[in-house]
C-alpha cells in the first residue's frame, strides 16, 4: 500500500485533510453534508404529509462561513420551494476551504499560489456572517408563518457549529469561544452581540453543537481551545431561541436525526409558511 501521506502539493507534504480523503475516511464534514440533505427530506416529507388539513410549505438557503475559495459568509444554496433537488446539486461545492500551505490561504481558485499575507487563514469569522445574516437582505422580516391571507412566513436561522472563532478583531486575531453568539460581546470588533440582534427581529435561532474535539497532544488546542471549551456550550445555548439547541456531543454520525429533531421543534411550536 502507498504511504498517502508522503504525496505532496506545493513540494511539501499533504495535510490531514488531505490524508483523510485519499484513504477514504468520513469525516464530521460529510456527516454534516448527509444530516443537511436528512433536514431537508424531513421537511419535504412533512410538507408532503396527508396529515394536515392544509399542507405546511418550507423554503430552504444555505450558507457556509467559509466556502471552498474565500472566508466569510458564502451562499451554498438560493432560497428555494425545491430544496431537496437544489441541495443535491448545491452539496457538491460543499467542503472544507483548501489552503495553499500551513496558514496560508490560496489566492485563487486553482490555488496555484497564496495570499501576500502570511497567515491569513482566519476563516470562522462570526462577525461578519452573523452582522450579514441580522440584515433583511439576507433574513426578511418574520411573519407568524401560518396560512392567513397576508400573513408571510416566520423566519428560522438553524446554526451548526463547533462554537470557536477565528477572526481578526481591532487588529489582533482571536481564536476563542465564540462572544459574538453568546452573552458576552466583548471579543467581536463591533461590540454587538448578533444573537439577541436577530432574536429581537422576530427570527427564532435553532443551534446544533457539534463539540470541538478534545486533542490533548496538540500545544494549538491545549493553549487555545482547551482553556475555554467548557465556556462554549452555555455560550452557543445563550444565543439558540429557547428549546432549540442541542448538543451532538463527540458523535457526528446522528447530524441528520439531531437537525431533524430541530426542525420538529421547530415545527411543534408553529409551522412555517410560504
Amino acid at each position: 500500500m502507498t504511504n498517502a501521506y508522503c504525496a505532496s502539493k506545493h513540494g511539501a507534504q499533504i495535510d490531514n485533510y488531505a490524508l483523510a480523503r485519499k484513504n477514504n475516511i468520513t469525516l464530521r464534514l460529510d456527516e454534516l453534508n448527509s444530516g443537511v440533505s436528512t433536514l431537508l427530506q424531513t421537511a419535504s416529507a412533512t410538507a408532503s404529509s396527508t396529515v394536515f388539513a392544509t399542507p405546511p410549505k418550507y423554503r430552504f438557503s444555505i450558507y457556509s462561513m467559509d466556502s471552498l475559495w474565500s472566508i466569510g459568509l458564502t451562499q451554498s444554496m438560493a432560497l428555494t420551494s425545491n430544496y431537496t433537488s437544489g441541495w443535491t446539486s448545491a452539496s457538491a461545492n460543499f467542503g472544507v476551504m483548501e489552503m495553499y500551505s500551513n496558514n496560508n490561504d490560496c489566492a485563487n481558485s486553482a490555488c496555484s499560489s497564496r495570499t501576500s499575507t502570511p497567515g491569513g487563514d482566519v476563516a470562522t469569522n462570526y462577525d461578519d456572517s452573523l452582522n450579514k445574516l441580522s440584515q433583511v437582505s439576507y433574513i426578511p422580516n418574520p411573519g407568524n408563518g401560518t396560512n392567513q391571507s397576508g400573513d408571510t412566513p416566520q423566519e428560522v436561522l438553524f446554526i451548526v457549529t463547533d462554537g470557536v472563532e477565528d477572526e481578526l478583531s481591532g487588529g489582533s486575531r482571536l481564536e476563542q469561544a465564540i462572544n459574538d453568539l453568546g452573552n458576552a460581546p466583548s471579543g467581536n470588533s463591533s461590540g454587538t452581540n448578533w444573537c439577541t440582534t436577530i432574536k429581537n427581529r422576530g427570527i427564532k435561532i435553532a443551534i446544533l453543537y457539534t463539540d470541538y474535539l478534545a486533542v490533548p497532544a496538540n500545544s494549538w488546542y491545549v493553549g487555545h481551545i482547551q482553556p475555554i471549551q467548557s465556556d462554549i456550550g452555555p455560550a452557543l445555548q445563550a444565543c439558540a431561541s429557547p428549546g432549540l439547541f442541542y448538543d451532538a456531543g463527540l458523535d457526528a454520525s446522528n447530524l441528520g436525526q439531531d437537525l431533524s429533531a430541530l426542525f420538529a421543534a421547530i415545527t411543534h411550536s408553529g409551522h412555517l409558511t410560504e
